[in-house]
Formats: structure tokens, C-alpha cells, sequence
């Protein structure tokens, strides 16, 4: 049957889905019904109204005009909710217009790029902050071992060092985990990653 449920992706966008191939009948067309949005109008004008009104309850919120032109600078400010809210406006009226005038090819091109905005919208809400504290702590074990002045091959002798002092000073109900959880900041490194240091090194 050519509608079946599959795994998609991989790491954090692993996901499930569904894989619908030709040839196209009644079960075909029915899957690919039940993965639009619920509502009446399944076609281009419902879509849009959609992205609208989520894009004007932003602006309403935020005590801005929806009408597409909200004040401050267009370019070099700020990546926020409300100027992605209000750059989803602008375009929804570009594709009306393309629409409206039968020409296909401007409504395509600036639907893929209200479909580029929303990715990024979602991207920026959604997994920025996640993405940037993976930044900094790369960027402090780089600093850190500048501040040093070290090699990694001197850095984890060091670790291996004071984790044994640390072992040696603690009851032995404090884990080894605990330690290296410890000892991880002052080098940048994950706790894992000085359990692994230490034990390459001990056993």
C-alpha cells in the first residue's frame, strides 16, 4: 500500500511521518487530507489566513499595527517575534497580489519565502538559545586553556591530578560523577568528558 507510517531525519530532528507514493487513490488522497491543517479552507487562502492571524495576535500583543509597517528600522535591528510577524504580513500581501493577478510564478516565489521566514521564525524561538549555550561552552574551553597556557596533554594531567586529591579528601559516598561534575567548569569541559580523561588515565 502506498501510505505508510515511517521515521524521518535523525538527532534532534528525528521525527515521524508519514510516506504516501503513487499511484494515487482514495486512501492516497484521504492521508494526504488528514496532514493539512484542520479547518474549511484546506487550499492557498486558508494557509494563508492562518500565518495572518498568528501573525497579527503577535502584533496585536505587542500594542503594534498589523497593517504591515511597523515602526523602527527594516534593516541591521534586532531578530524578534514582532518583525517576523510583520514580515510574514508583508508577504502574504505580495502572494495575494500575485494571485490575484494570475501570475503564478510571483506567488510562488515569495510563498517559498514566507515559508523561508517561518523556518527561521521557529529556528530563532525555538532553538537559538539551545544553539548558543552550545557556543559558549565551546568557546570557554578554547578560552580556557589560552588562559592557562596549557596543552590539552598538560590540562589533563592536571585534571587527573586534582581529581585524585579530590577522590582521596571525599567519603567514598560521593560519586566519581559528582567529582568530575566538580572539577568540568573551571575547564570548559563536560562532566563526562573529565570522567573520560580520568579514566584513560587511572584505569
Amino acid at each position: 500500500m502506498p501510505v505508510e507510517e515511517c521515521a524521518d531525519g535523525d538527532g534532534i530532528t528525528k521525527r515521524r511521518g508519514t510516506r504516501i507514493s503513487a499511484p494515487f487513490g482514495p486512501s492516497e488522497n484521504n492521508a494526504l487530507r488528514e496532514m493539512l491543517p484542520p479547518g474549511k479552507d484546506f487550499g492557498i487562502n486558508g494557509r494563508l489566513a492562518a500565518i495572518e492571524a498568528q501573525a497579527s495576535a503577535i502584533l496585536n500583543a505587542a500594542g503594534l499595527p498589523t497593517d504591515g509597517n511597523i515602526p523602527g528600522p527594516t534593516d541591521g535591528g534586532p531578530d524578534t517575534l514582532e518583525r517576523y510577524a510583520n514580515d510574514a504580513i508583508n508577504l502574504i500581501g505580495f502572494i495575494r497580489a500575485g494571485l490575484k493577478g494570475g501570475d503564478a510564478e510571483m506567488a510562488a516565489l515569495f510563498a517559498l519565502r514566507l515559508g523561508a521566514l517561518l523556518q527561521a521564525a521557529e529556528l530563532k524561538t525555538d532553538w537559538e538559545r539551545h544553539a548558543l549555550r552550545g557556543e559558549k561552552v565551546v568557546d570557554s574551553a578554547r578560552q580556557g586553556g589560552r588562559n592557562r597556557g596549557v596543552s590539552s596533554t598538560d590540562r589533563n594531567a592536571e585534571i587527573v591530578a586534582r581529581f585524585k586529591k579530590l577522590r582521596s579528601e571525599k567519603p567514598r559516598r560521593i560519586s566519581n560523577t559528582s567529582i568530575a561534575k566538580d572539577l568540568a567548569p573551571a575547564y570548559g569541559l563536560t562532566f563526562r568528558r573529565v570522567l573520560q580523561i580520568v579514566s584513560e588515565s587511572i584505569f
